[in-house]
């Protein structure tokens, strides 16, 4: 079966010992693609009716009925949670995905966020998470980091926050394109901003004097 590029990421990362819980798990694509080429064992979760029906289905049409666990439920509640889980939460808000996985005894994590990815990551490090693996892929023009974490302590740079630790040792094309992306916007955004603002002009003059530092720096 053909996945997005987003879940074919997400799917590479996920190694063939775990146990998925796929909270949020949008037609049950991810478990599908999981269960059928890597032979991993999925549980697919969701809040909604509607979308654990469409679940449904989709596990029907692939005979996996027997193979997928579908709950409709809200979030983890409930859901007992072993070391050899790894639990999903891709295409959710970071609010979201932060109270989903609030007071729960959680070993491996993998998440993919929509919005305001450096608040997540430093969540994530004051609960006692790692990264441990970090890819970025452009779909539907829109960039999309997607985070592996394992619980363990690690000090992260600002830097690290907000753009990834590993993403920024290692040389990725996407990484680069998305740095360009956002020199672009903020200078746009520079250009829109009336002379009177002073301090707010400042403040974006800084922005793009760093990304252009860290570009220049990864390249490098």
């Amino acid at each position: 079966m053909n996945i997005s590029n987003r879940l074919k990421t997400i799917a590479d990362m996920i190694d063939s010992d775990y146990h998925v819980i796929d909270v949020g798990c949008d037609h049950a694509l991810l478990d599908i693609y999981l269960t059928l080429n890597k032979k991993i064992k999925c549980t697919a979760i969701d809040n909604k009716e509607k979308v654990i029906n469409y679940s449904k289905e989709n596990i029907e049409k692939y005979n996996l009925t027997s193979k997928i666990e579908l709950i409709l439920n809200d979030g983890l509640e409930n859901i007992k949670i072993h070391d050899d889980d790894i639990i999903v939460l891709a295409g959710l808000g970071t609010k979201t995905i932060l109270n989903i996985i609030a007071n729960k005894n959680i070993k491996h994590l993998i998440v993919q966020s929509n919005d305001d990815v450096y608040n997540l990551r430093y969540q994530l490090t004051k609960l006692n998470y790692k990264v441990i693996d970090e890819k970025i892929v452009y779909e539907k023009k829109k960039y999309y980091t997607i985070i592996k974490l394992e619980k363990g302590k690690a000090k992260y740079s600002k830097k690290e926050l907000e753009y990834g630790p590993i993403l920024l040792k290692e040389k990725n094309k996407v990484f680069d394109k998305y740095l360009i992306k956002r020199i672009d916007y903020f200078e746009m955004l520079l250009k829109q901003v009336p002379q009177k603002y002073i301090i707010r002009k400042l403040k974006i003059k800084s922005k793009i004097k760093k990304l252009k530092a860290i570009l220049n720096w990864y390249r490098f």
